[in-house]
């Protein structure tokens, strides 16, 4: 059998790290090939991976390829983030908080988790929108239990301190440091997304 859901993500995001970014994308067409369904954390690494070559053209492909294999629908947050960056990169402002609507307007049926909302907290800091970023931290206060977002203790998650710097820095009307922001994510996202794999897993030996 090969890999798990766990190793494929592990390995593109070494490949977007280390600055092998082809060599990441074959590994999600091979895993098309095979038949496997789309993967919205192997299309978020490579995505954010594409934010930070400020690739924007290549980040709407990705995300219209995604939302193209889920017969147009698109159930998880963890790519809007990224999206919202290229069009902010492409200057249409308009259209990146169209995207933060569809993904956290009160209609949204986007299914978000503490790491989509990290992105988009980070896409929204970054680019200056600082009201929206707190009230979008309000929200995600009443969404998710209290101890995954503040303080790490023992047995939390890693987002919390990516939320925390983030919201930290917007509070005081301030541009997060971007190495420092994305450093925090990207670890947040792989150690939480490696988690949720964990199920998928215990399923599907190699």
């Amino acid at each position: 059998m090969g890999p798990s859901p766990t190793t494929n993500r592990i390995l593109v995001k070494g490949l977007v790290d280390n600055g092998k970014y082809e060599k990441a994308m074959e590994m999600k067409e091979e895993t098309a090939e095979k038949g496997l369904a789309p993967d919205p954390v192997v299309y978020s690494f490579l995505m954010f991976g594409c934010a930070k070559n400020r690739d924007s053209d290549e980040i709407f492909k990705l995300f219209e390829g995604l939302k193209e294999n889920k017969d147009g629908v698109l159930e998880d947050g963890l790519v809007y983030g990224s999206l919202m960056n290229g069009y902010f990169m492409k200057g249409m402002e308009n259209e990146a908080m169209a995207s933060y609507e569809e993904a956290c307007g009160e209609n949204s049926k986007v299914k978000m988790s503490a790491v989509a909302y990290n992105y988009v907290l980070d896409a929204l800091s970054k680019n200056k929108k600082f009201d929206e970023a707190l009230r979008l931290f309000d929200k995600m206060k009443t969404e998710h239990n209290p101890s995954k977002l503040f303080g790490k203790k023992e047995g939390e998650s890693e987002s919390s301190l990516a939320t925390d710097n983030t919201i930290d820095a917007s509070s005081q009307g301030e541009v997060p440091d971007e190495e420092e922001s994305e450093g925090a994510i990207e670890q947040a996202t792989v150690m939480e997304c490696v988690a949720d794999s964990n199920a998928v897993d215990a399923k599907q030996p190699f």
